[in-house]
C-alpha cells in the first residue's frame, strides 16, 4: 500500500524557481501512485491558503512578521511568485520609497537575518506542521532547500518527534556556499556549520543533486557521510500537447537565436565572456541576424551589460524571470541553447538537463574542466565546450564555425537514453525508496 508524506518546501508553484519546478512535479507525481501528499509552503498573493491542486493537499504559510514580509520581499534571490518584467529584473528602478524601503531593509536588516530570507516563515511553519501531524501519522517528512530555513522546520519535529523518518533533501549547499551566501559569513559562518551539522546527525536521509557534493558533506560531516545519498536532477518540462507559438518577435529575416535560461551572478555565473563573444560574433559579416536572449535574473550583474546598450533590444534581449511555460517555449524556439558554467563545479544546475532533454545544439562556456555540465554534456553530441581562458580569436572562430555549420538536432531516442536516470519517474523512485510505509494494523489512526 501506498503511505501518507508531509513535504515542507518554502517554494512550490506558482512560484517561478528551479525548487518550485521540481517539488511540485515530484508531489503531483507521488500523489498519482496513490500516496497522500501534504504540502508546507510559502503563501502567495494569488492563490488560497489551503487547495487540494493535482491531487496534492497544499497549506500556505505566510511570514509571520511585518520584518519577516520586508525580508521574503527583498532579501529573496532565488525564487518569485511571479515574473517581474525585463525591465525591472535585477535592476533597481521602480518608486523611489520602494527603493528607499529597500536600501533601508540592505543596510540595518539584512545583515542580521539567519538563516536567510524565510528565517520569520518558520515559526508559522512549525506550527502548521504540527497541526498536521497531530492529525494525521505520517510515513516521512521531507524538507526541502533553499532555503534553509525549511531544515530548521525539520529539526524543530524531529525534536518533538524522534521516530518520525525524516528526509533533508538540499538542493543547494548551506554552510559552504561561500559565493552566494544566504546570509553574513562574518557572523554566521560557525553558526552555519553546526546547524549544518545538525541536520547530518539528525535527519535519516540526506539527498543531495551531485556526487561532488556529497563528498564535500561527507569530508565535513564524516560520522553522518553513510546518509548522504544523490539524487540527480529533474527533466521537469511542462507538458505540452502540441509545440507552442513563437514567443520571439521576427526582427530579422533569417534570425539565428541564441537563449541562455537562468539566474546571473558575478561570483558563480557570470555573463561577462558570453557578452564579449557576443559582440565580436554579432560584427561578423553574415551575422546581422544574430540574437542573444537571456531569461533570467540578473541580480548584481546588471552594470555588465551597460557597455552593450547599441545592442539592447536588436540583437541583445532581457527578458527576466519569465514563467516557466514561457521559458520553455523559448527554449523550443531556440536554434542554440547557452550554457555558463558555474565556478562551483560541484552544482549541475536542473536547466542543463532540461536542455539536453531538448536535444538543440549548445555552446556550454566553462572556466575550467572540472565543470560539472561539461561531464554532463560528455555523451551528448551536439555540444561546442568553450574553456573561457583559452585564446579569444581562436575562440571566436571557433564559436562562429559551429553556429555557421550547427549540428543536427539529437534524435529524441538517443537524449531518452542519456536523461533517463533525470526522468520524473526514476527521480521519484530515488526519493520514495526511503520512505517507510507502515501497515495501518500495526499503526492505529490518530483522531483528527
Amino acid at each position: 500500500m501506498s503511505g501518507r508524506i508531509l513535504i515542507i518546501s518554502h517554494a512550490y508553484a506558482p512560484m517561478v524557481s528551479p525548487r518550485a519546478f521540481r517539488w511540485s512535479s515530484l508531489a503531483q507525481e507521488m500523489a498519482s501512485r496513490g500516496y497522500v501528499v501534504d504540502v508546507i509552503c510559502a503563501a502567495t498573493s494569488t492563490k488560497p491558503v489551503t487547495e487540494t491542486l493535482d491531487g496534492v493537499n497544499l497549506h500556505r504559510v505566510p511570514a509571520g512578521s511585518l520584518v519577516g514580509k520586508l525580508r521574503s520581499r527583498f532579501g529573496n534571490n532565488y525564487a518569485a511568485e511571479t515574473a517581474p518584467s525585463a525591465r525591472t529584473a535585477g535592476q533597481s528602478k521602480g518608486p523611489v520609497a520602494k527603493r528607499a524601503l529597500k536600501a533601508l531593509y540592505s543596510i540595518f536588516v539584512r545583515p542580521f537575518v539567519w538563516p536567510d530570507f524565510a528565517s520569520s516563515w518558520i515559526r508559522p511553519a512549525i506550527k502548521q506542521a504540527k497541526t498536521l501531524i497531530s492529525q494525521h501519522n505520517y510515513d516521512m517528512v521531507m524538507t526541502v532547500s533553499l532555503p534553509f530555513s525549511s531544515h530548521v522546520v525539520g529539526l524543530y519535529l524531529k525534536a518533538e518527534h524522534p521516530d518520525l523518518p525524516w528526509l533533508a533533501d538540499v538542493g543547494d549547499p548551506f554552510c559552504f556556499m561561500d559565493k552566494t551566501p544566504v546570509n553574513n559569513l562574518f557572523l554566521y559562518r560557525k553558526r552555519n556549520h553546526a546547524w549544518d551539522g545538525d541536520v547530518a546527525e539528525f535527519a535519516d536521509i540526506i539527498s543531495v543533486t551531485t556526487a561532488p557534493t556529497r563528498d564535500i558533506y561527507a569530508r565535513l560531516f564524516p560520522k553522518f557521510a553513510h546518509k548522504y545519498v544523490v539524487i540527480p536532477p529533474l527533466v521537469s518540462l511542462p507538458k505540452r500537447e502540441k509545440a507552442p507559438a513563437s514567443p520571439f518577435t521576427q526582427l530579422h529575416d533569417k534570425p539565428l537565436r541564441l537563449v541562455f535560461v537562468g539566474s546571473l551572478y558575478k561570483k558563480i555565473r557570470n555573463p561577462a565572456f558570453l557578452l564579449k563573444l557576443f559582440n565580436a560574433l554579432a560584427r561578423k559579416p553574415g551575422n546581422e541576424g544574430l540574437e542573444l536572449h537571456i531569461v533570467g535574473t540578473l541580480h548584481d550583474t546588471a552594470e555588465l551589460f551597460t557597455p552593450y546598450t547599441l545592442y539592447k533590444d536588436k540583437q541583445l534581449f532581457l527578458h527576466g524571470l519569465r514563467p516557466r511555460d514561457e521559458a520553455a517555449a523559448m527554449l523550443e524556439h531556440a536554434d542554440v541553447l547557452v550554457n555558463i558554467g558555474n565556478d562551483t563545479a560541484y552544482q549541475l544546475p536542473s536547466k542543463v538537463v532540461e536542455y539536453a532533454a531538448s536535444g538543440k545544439p549548445i555552446l556550454n562556456l566553462i572556466k575550467t574542466r572540472n565543470d560539472s555540465a561539461m561531464a554532463f554534456f560528455k555523451d551528448y553530441p551536439a555540444v561546442l565546450n568553450v574553456l573561457e581562458t583559452g585564446n579569444f580569436e581562436n575562440i571566436t572562430t571557433q564559436v562562429n564555425d559551429f553556429l555557421t555549420h550547427l549540428p543536427k538536432k539529437v534524435p529524441a531516442a538517443q537524449t531518452k537514453a542519456l536523461l533517463e536516470p533525470y526522468q520524473l519517474d526514476a527521480v521519484t523512485n530515488a526519493y520514495l525508496v526511503h520512505v517507510p510505509v507502515v501497515q495501518p494494523e500495526t499503526k492505529p489512526k490518530k483522531q483528527a
